[in-house]
């Protein structure tokens, strides 16, 4: 049997001095970790980051979406050239179309009676496009009261005529005058799925095509269509300004669902925001602080992803067109009172197959 060594008072003082010295720094750095862990967001699969004091954040770099001239591309070299790849605006494409520059005043008298669905613009809210407050009312109403006048109604906050209702519905007569371009063909959804299964297909309610009609500054937020096709637009008056982000660019550098395997958020219609949005908490306050990505005034402090991507923009004049590739994340802003038709369509290539 060996038997420890016994050493003398004075080193054994020495040792335990130097552990207990340890000891309290090993505490120090367990305290101050634990700290910066929690001063961390931890919501949204943010990485941690403490909020920093507010400063000026800095500009959005776009790249502007490609033009073309109408009758440059059949509808097989347009979908050879573009496809699935980048957005593009084909000038003039519907200036033949009956509906071309036809004043608000002339819709008035065509489809007044139509009752329409409009909304205004939240940069707080999580819903669809940041849209809320929805009423409904005659088209007549509308454009008297939020597009001819120089001031809204009661000060009201500028409404926005959207995708709510068919065009079919509010006013058949005008799909006469907004004819399919002949680079599309069919719609992904005539028949709105959600109002059919609600009414246990007693009754069809006729999805699109469907017009959008606002004043100057209206707008929607960034987001991502039901369905996730191609989109396009026909804009018959006025200007409409696009920030567009393709669906590839998105799913490398945006979070773009919730969990692994599960449904993407910006087109959940049971998710509490379909809006881009992250949380951080803030130790001067002790909360969390959430926002909402708006594309028409960007944080890039908060969402620095945007500099990740390539923001597209492009403004759509009255007479042109608009294609956007398959589930392309866009926000759209109304430069002055513009009205135009859109439809998720399905290409001649899907058809075909």
């Amino acid at each position: 049997m060996r038997f420890a060594k016994v050493l003398p008072m004075k080193y054994r003082e020495k040792v335990l001095a130097k552990r207990v010295a340890a000891v309290l720094v090993l505490s120090t750095v367990s305290i101050f970790c634990f700290k910066a862990v929690r001063s961390g967001p931890r919501a949204d699969n943010t990485p941690p980051q403490r909020v920093l004091e507010s400063k000026p954040s800095k500009p959005l770099r776009t790249v502007a979406i490609q033009r073309v001239k109408a009758g440059s591309f059949d509808a097989k070299e347009f979908f050879d050239e573009f496809g699935d790849n980048v957005p593009v605006i084909v000038e003039g494409e519907v200036k033949h179309h009956p509906a071309y520059n036809m004043s608000l005043n002339t819709l008035k008298d065509l489809c007044g009676d139509g009752l329409v669905e409009t909304s205004r613009y939240d940069a707080t809210s999580g819903s669809w496009g940041g849209l809320v407050d929805t009423k409904y009312m005659h088209l007549r109403e509308f454009v008297d009261d939020y597009l001819l006048k120089d001031t809204n109604r009661d000060g009201e906050p500028p409404r926005y005529l959207t995708d709510g209702l068919s065009l079919l519905q509010v006013c058949p007569k005008l799909d006469l005058y907004t004819p399919v371009p002949k680079y599309v063909s069919l719609s992904v959804y005539p028949i709105d799925l959600d109002h059919n299964k609600q009414t246990n297909g007693k009754r069809n309610q006729i999805g699109q095509p469907d017009m959008f009609i606002g004043n100057k500054g209206t707008k929607t937020e960034m987001h991502l269509d039901d369905m996730l096709g191609p989109f396009w637009m026909s804009v018959y008056l006025g200007s409409k300004t696009f920030r567009v982000v393709t669906y590839w660019d998105a799913v490398r550098h945006f979070d773009m669902y919730k969990k692994k395997g599960r449904g993407n958020r910006l087109i959940d219609q049971n998710a509490r925001s379909q809006r881009w949005e992250r949380s951080r908490y803030d130790d001067s306050t002790g909360k969390f602080e959430k926002r909402r990505m708006e594309i028409w005034n960007p944080d890039l402090d908060w969402f620095p992803e945007l500099d990740n991507v390539t923001v597209w923009e492009g403004t759509v004049n009255a007479g042109d067109w608009i294609y956007l590739p398959s589930a392309s994340l866009h926000g759209v802003r109304n430069d002055d009172a513009s009205w135009g038709v859109t439809i998720n369509a399905l290409y001649p290539a899907t058809v075909d197959n």
